[in-house]
């Protein structure tokens, strides 16, 4: 082996360059080893220190003191650091500062004498992922739950939609969002994701709301129907109550005017009230929600009252509501306790959502169409007037007294008394015979209403705020009416800790109405008055006509001119006007105790006002009626016609009626909820605390001698001149309401679920009311119920069929309980008038009292079933139902010795059953278009089981549907049997005689049939079925193409009953010049014979009254009766079965058509999106021909109320 060895060769000069060189190293080595060798000394140097609760300010003071070290650090660190607790004798610098910030995440370095804080430096973590989340739009999603599957380990997104989570090898992460399609991810050790997540159509599938708990679709056993609320916004009607007709199954929504502001009835799974409020139970955001002001169960239940004010939920912006819940069954209600028999409608509206703020604007504009004469059957002029001549010819005469000044008989009076020629009579005759006044054009027109919303949604990881404020007005097609609401609402939700968040509302509205005084019914008037009769006169003067005859005393030769009417000239002088405010605050805390427990607090204080005003000035026709006298005639002398004095209801001036309401609420409600899962098994538990008080203060007043156009200020009327007014004064005295209603309440609930594939769920709350506290043993009312679950599709021997998703069966049993405000176990006294002997006010006993007054109970069964397949291509829900009601409440006779004839107990019963089908069909689902059909229907079978036949009635309890009776629905109605004409053209009736007409088995001819009312009504009555549909449901069709969709929805009511207007009016025979008449009449019996062709009653001037008759005398009339069962044969005609139609239909609700605005225009208009919607509303209606232009849901004539009218309708909504 060979060596190497390598000797370098330095020349002379190189060598003294390398020496150098090494010089300069050594002695930058020797430099850089003395730093070191200070540093460490540095290090070394000794401090004795002792502090306590210092500031790391006043700690580095003392070391720089002791060692002359500087410290560099700012603000923030020296504030995470805290305060400083140490006590060292001769410890080195190191050891102290190691020791102080070792649990501070801070670390330092020596720099020469500078000591510098830093933060320490993290290890990088194994195991860490990071992302982002989008949505469909490239916009990052704040909020979004990144979870991994089968734990608990799980964060949330910032607002940047940026996330960041520690995992092991084989996780699975689930990323999920309200509204959005869950998305799987398998971790295999990436670093990085990027998510997008798809809007999703099953949010409402995934939860439902109850206001006590938010349950998981799949262990819900309850029977619980959820829309979103924009799939129910419509343009044209203020409230959401208006708005749910034909959408839910098992909800039947009649909205029986289109007049603004009006409540519909609603009825949940029939009427589960005797004589309570069969309306159902309203919750907003967890508060349970009273009417704003008083009213009685039978003006809420009546189908001839129409609540103009509006209900509890009339406040709330429709544009604010996220989602709706209709709970119906027992175990969905049972929570609510003894309010839930009518059922229970959950609100729950928008909240704010972490990130930048959003800003929603949306405005609707609308055109109502006004009513027109097209379908109104009524006779035009020339009609008219044939049957003024028809009567002429034939010498018939009023029966009252002879209103001919006017219309063919004015011009027939003015003929006779040779104020005009023929020529001149039949000139006149002709131009009314075409004058057709259209009175539907010139008292209503076609209106415009506009609706403008706004809403300003965001926040942090920390704060969330929602804020809206709403604008809606809504001018009806009756020229006087208005409806104006305000709202305002804010929202703000705070994480003050990861377990701790606490939230408040506030929300204000403000309703103004303006309307027609009770007495002025327009629509009424436009069917009513002859078209024969002007408007204006020639010079465009109001047109008056005589509606009643002035004072007057023919023995004194005295004679005030009559009093005359002119529609104009009453709404001039007459209105009515109301305003109602409420706000509401509600303040919620949500604190979670350890990981299975979760205490909530929630309080609410809710203020209501209303006042009401109604007036008519002295100019006013209704006024004059009155006093007697046309406005300005002045009051007669006492010789001349003293009657005046004793007869006059009002002197001087108009009327003043005033109502004004004031309620406070408050609800507090707290609960502890339990929530753990243990392999397979899931426990969710809750028990809670629930007290309610609600006050109601209010008077209502009537005040006379109202000068309106004076300053607004009352006559002073001398009460002893004027004996009928004084009286009149003194029964109208103010009435004071002084109510107060408070409530406490425990409920709890349970549910276990066992591998997803069973459930079992049991809920119980305890009412307590001042209502009714005579009787311990009825103070608190236990509610219950018990459900149960099977998800069948969950079963292994199903998990491989691919097509079927959902297969669920539910059941539940439980009571429902309702109480009745208007009954109440004590002893009520009312104030009569004065007496005239001892000089004090009397009292009458108005209520008797009842110590064992008690709640009303309802048992409820419920079976369910839910079926979809082929990934929602089809979802079907099949429910029944049968409820029982005991305990009703129902009137009693009883002896007049009581000092009252009638008194409230626990007897009445009632049952409820029926079944609901829904169904959803998406035949077509792509990403540029699709249909989406659905269709829902639910027939319910009510029965009043036990009435109580010791009830008071009257045939009128029959004719309008508020006797109750055995075997049949509430609100059935009853009708006399129309038989034929006789030979003169005259009705007559089945079962009307209550003597047999003739020798028989076992009686003479003139024996009674009947020997009581009871029997008499019996005898002439037959039922004609229900007020209220009997099936009901809706239908709509989505279609979507690109940016395009059009939508259609449909309502149907079935199976209830309807009277036609009537054809005579009430105590009266001829019609008045000024009277129209149906078309009907066309086709009246004229002559003998006709009776074989048509059922139109001859015109007469007989009344053919009925009055009482005592067979002991002979009879005044033919048709008098011993038992009478009606005021004239006129009136049995009107309210007879042969004026008895069906009111079933399919209405065509709306018809929208919707264009979604490119994304890359609305960027150039600084928007995230921008929809613009054309939509017509009541389109169309299938009905039965015999309703004669009737609208099928609307109700009787002069409830100021008008039938729904077609409205079109653009909506437009942006967002940025």
């Amino acid at each position: 082996m060979k060596t190497f060895e390598f000797r370098p060769h330095v020349h002379g000069r190189s060598k003294s360059k390398i020496i150098l060189i090494m010089k300069i190293c050594t002695f930058i080595l020797l430099v850089f080893n003395l730093g070191l060798s200070a540093s460490g000394y540095s290090q070394q140097k000794k401090v004795t220190l002792d502090f306590k609760n210092a500031t790391s300010k006043e700690f580095f003071a003392e070391i720089q003191k002791q060692t002359g070290y500087c410290f560099i650090f700012n603000t923030n660190q020296g504030e995470q650091i805290g305060e400083i607790t140490i006590s060292v004798r001769d410890k080195s610098v190191q050891e102290v500062m190691e020791e102080i910030l070792r649990p501070t995440g801070f670390s330092y370095t020596f720099q020469n004498d500078i000591i510098v804080i830093t933060p320490k430096m993290a290890e990088p973590e194994k195991n860490i992922l990071t992302g982002l989340v989008f949505d469909e739009n490239k916009q990052p999603l704040p909020g979004v739950t990144v979870l991994v599957k089968g734990s608990s380990n799980g964060v949330t997104t910032n607002t940047k939609g940026e996330f960041s989570i520690k995992l092991q090898e084989k996780d699975t992460l689930v990323f999920s969002f309200i509204g959005m399609e869950s998305v799987t991810l398998p971790y295999t050790g990436q670093k990085t994701v990027t998510i997008t997540l798809k809007s999703s159509k099953k949010e409402l599938e995934e939860v439902v709301v109850t206001g006590y708990q938010v349950i998981e679709k799949r262990k819900l056993t309850s029977a619980v129907v959820s829309v979103k609320g924009s799939d129910v916004l419509d343009p044209i009607n203020t409230s959401i109550d208006q708005m749910l007709q034909g959408k839910i199954p098992g909800l039947q929504a009649i909205n029986q005017s289109g007049t603004p502001g009006v409540a519909p009835k609603i009825r949940i799974r029939g009427s589960s009230s005797i004589s309570g409020s069969r309306e159902p139970v309203w919750v907003v955001d967890g508060v349970i929600l009273s009417d704003p002001i008083p009213l009685t169960p039978e003006e809420i239940n009546s189908m001839d009252n129409v609540n103009l004010i509006g209900n509890a939920i009339s406040f709330l912006n429709p544009e604010d509501i996220d989602r709706i819940d209709i709970l119906k069954d027992a175990s969905a209600t049972a929570l609510y306790g003894v309010r839930a028999a009518n059922g229970v409608i959950v609100i729950t509206t928008k909240r704010g959502q972490s990130g930048p703020p959003r800003v929603n604007f949306s405005t609707n504009l609308s055109v109502v169409a006004r009513p027109n004469y097209s379908i109104m059957k009524q006779m035009n002029s020339r009609d008219r007037i044939e049957v003024s001549e028809e009567m002429q010819e034939k010498a018939l005469h009023f029966n009252k007294y002879d209103p001919s000044e006017i219309g063919y008989e004015g011009a027939l009076r003015d003929l006779w008394e040779r104020r005009i020629t023929y020529q001149e009579f039949n000139q006149q005759v002709k131009k009314l015979k075409e004058m057709n006044t259209d009175w539907y054009d010139l008292l209503f027109h076609t209106s415009f209403t506009q609706s403008y919303n706004l809403s300003v949604s965001g926040g942090s990881d920390r704060v969330n705020y929602y804020i809206s404020a709403g604008y809606n007005d809504q001018k009806g097609v009756a020229k006087p009416e208005k409806y104006t609401r305000y709202n305002a609402l804010a929202k703000v939700d705070v994480n003050l800790y990861p377990n701790l968040k606490i939230g408040a509302d506030i929300s204000s509205a403000r309703v103004k109405s303006k309307r027609t005084h009770s007495s002025v019914d327009l629509y009424q008037y436009a069917y009513e008055t002859s078209r024969a009769i002007p408007a204006y006169n020639e010079d465009g003067s109001d047109y008056f006509y005589t509606t009643k005859e002035g004072l007057k005393n023919t023995a004194k030769d005295y004679y005030s001119p009559d009093i005359k009417f002119n529609i104009f000239h009453e709404l001039d002088h007459s209105g009515y006007e109301s305003t109602t405010s409420n706000t509401s605050m509600n303040f919620h805390l949500d604190w979670k105790l350890f990981s299975m427990f979760n205490w909530h607090t929630q309080f609410n204080l809710t203020t209501t006002h209303t006042n009401e005003q109604e007036w008519v000035d002295e100019q006013s026709t209704y006024a004059q009626s009155k006093r007697l006298l046309a406005y300005g005639v002045k009051e007669p002398d006492t010789k001349l016609a003293s009657n005046y004095y004793t007869d006059t209801e009002l002197p001087m001036g108009g009327i003043l009626n005033e109502k004004d309401y004031r309620g406070q609420s408050y609800q507090l409600t707290s609960s502890l909820s339990y929530f753990q899962t243990f392999q397979k098994h899931e426990v969710n538990a809750i028990a809670g605390i629930e007290i309610n008080s609600r006050k109601m203060d209010g008077k209502t007043e009537t005040n006379y001698g109202y000068l309106r156009e004076r300053g607004h200020k009352f006559a002073k009327i001398v009460l002893e001149n004027y004996s009928k007014y004084r009286n009149t004064v003194a029964e109208n005295y103010p009435a004071i309401t002084d109510t107060k209603d408070n409530k406490v309440s425990f409920y709890g609930a349970f549910t276990y679920t066992f591998d997803n594939r069973y459930s079992f769920n049991f809920n119980i709350r305890a009412d307590g009311s001042n209502q009714f506290g005579k009787d311990i043993s009825t103070r608190f009312l236990p509610i219950w119920s018990i459900s149960g679950r099977w998800n069948a599709h969950e079963e292994l021997f199903l998990q491989n069929v691919k097509w079927l998703e959902v297969l669920a069966v539910r059941g539940s049993f439980g009571i429902q309980g309702n109480v009745n405000e208007e009954q109440v176990p004590d002893m009520i006294l009312t104030m009569g008038g004065m007496d005239n002997i001892s000089e004090e006010y009397s009292s009458t006993l108005y209520k008797v009292p009842n110590d064992h007054l008690k709640w009303e109970k309802t048992q409820s069964y419920n079976l369910g079933i839910n079926l979809v397949v082929l990934k929602g291509l089809l979802d079907v829900t099949l429910e029944g139902y049968k409820k029982t009601g005991k305990n009703m409440i129902v009137t009693k006779e009883i002896t007049s010795t009581n000092g009252a004839s009638r008194v409230a107990i626990n007897r009445g019963s009632l049952r409820n059953k029926g079944w609901e089908l829904s169904v959803g069909l998406k035949p077509l689902n792509r990403k540029d278009y699709g249909i989406s059909l659905s269709f829902n229907t639910s027939k319910v079978y009510n029965k009043v089981t036990n009435a109580d036949k010791e009830q008071h009635t009257t045939y009128t309890n029959y004719v309008n549907g508020s006797v109750i009776t055995n075997g049949k629905p509430v609100n059935t109605f009853y009708s006399y049997q129309f038989d034929k004409l006789d030979a003169n053209g005259y009705p007559t009736f089945k079962n009307y005689n209550e003597q047999y007409l003739e020798d028989g088995d076992g009686h003479k001819k003139g024996d009674f049939i009947i020997s009581s009312y009871d029997e008499a009504y019996a005898r002439a009555f037959v039922a004609m079925g229900s007020r209220e549909p009997d099936l009901s449901g809706g239908l709509s069709a989505d279609f979507r193409y690109k940016r395009f969709s059009l939508s259609s929805t449909f309502a149907f009511n079935l199976g209830h009953k309807v009277r036609l207007n009537n054809l005579y009016v009430a105590n009266q025979t001829l019609p008045y010049p000024q009277q129209n008449m149906s078309t009907e009449y066309v086709n009246r019996w004229r002559k003998p014979g006709d009776e074989d062709r048509t059922n139109i009653p001859r015109l007469s001037d007989d009344a053919l009254r009925i009055s009482e008759w005592n067979d002991a005398y002979m009879k005044v009339y033919p048709q008098d009766l011993k038992y009478p069962v009606a005021a004239s044969l006129w009136e049995m005609y009107n309210y007879s079965d042969l004026r008895t139609v069906s009111s079933s239909f399919l209405r065509c609700t709306n018809l929208s058509l919707n264009y979604r605005f490119p994304e890359e225009w609305c960027k150039r208009l600084f928007l995230n999106s921008l929809n613009l919607g054309f939509s017509v509303s009541n389109l169309f209606v299938i009905k039965d021909k015999a309703l004669k232009g009737r609208d099928p849901e609307q109700i009787s004539l002069g409830a100021r109320s008008i039938p729904p009218q077609q409205t079109y309708s653009m909506r437009l909504s942006l967002n940025f």
